[in-house]
């Protein structure tokens, strides 16, 4: 097999976090929404989602 494209926009993954208002939403553990919008936005994850993606 042979890779014919591999640079096109749409090809990209998008990630997008987006925490739950616990004043709005019952049950809500803020503080582990914290933690891991905390962890998709630091630099060990950028690096290692990189590396996976490519």
């Amino acid at each position: 097999m042979q890779v014919v494209l591999d640079t096109a926009e749409d090809l990209n993954s998008r990630y997008t976090v987006i925490e739950v208002n616990p004043d709005k939403v019952k049950g809500v553990n803020k503080a582990a929404a914290d933690r891991l919008a905390g962890w998709f936005t630091s630099q060990r994850a950028h690096k290692l989602i990189n590396e996976y993606v490519g």
